[in-house]
C-alpha cells in the first residue's frame, strides 16, 4: 500500500492541489476531514478558499494524517474527534 511520505508527495502548493492529492488516496469525506483539521480550517474552506496556501507546518501534519490514514487507522484517532448526531465528541 503506499504512503504519503514527505519524499513521495508531489509539491503542493495551494489547498485546491492538497484536496486533489487526498481525493486519488482516500475518500472524498476523509480528505475534507483530514484537511480541515491539518490546515485549522472549516470543511466548506476547501471550496471556497482552493487557493489557500498553507505552511510548512500544516503540510507535513497532512502528509503525517494521510499516511496513517492510508493504513488504517481509524479517522477518529487521527483527528481526535467523532461526530455523532450533530454532536463533536472528543475522542482519546
Amino acid at each position: 500500500m503506499e504512503t504519503a511520505t514527505k519524499s513521495s508527495m508531489p509539491s503542493l502548493r495551494n489547498l485546491g492541489e492538497y484536496f486533489d492529492y487526498a481525493r486519488s488516496r482516500i475518500c472524498r469525506t476523509d480528505a475534507e476531514l483530514l484537511l480541515s483539521h491539518a490546515f485549522s480550517i472549516e470543511r466548506t474552506e476547501i471550496y471556497t478558499r482552493p487557493n489557500f496556501e498553507p505552511n510548512s507546518d500544516q503540510g507535513q501534519c497532512f502528509c503525517k494524517s494521510l499516511t496513517q490514514r492510508v493504513e488504517g487507522v481509524p479517522l477518529a484517532y487521527i483527528t481526535g474527534e467523532a461526530y455523532f448526531w450533530n454532536q463533536r465528541l472528543h475522542v482519546s
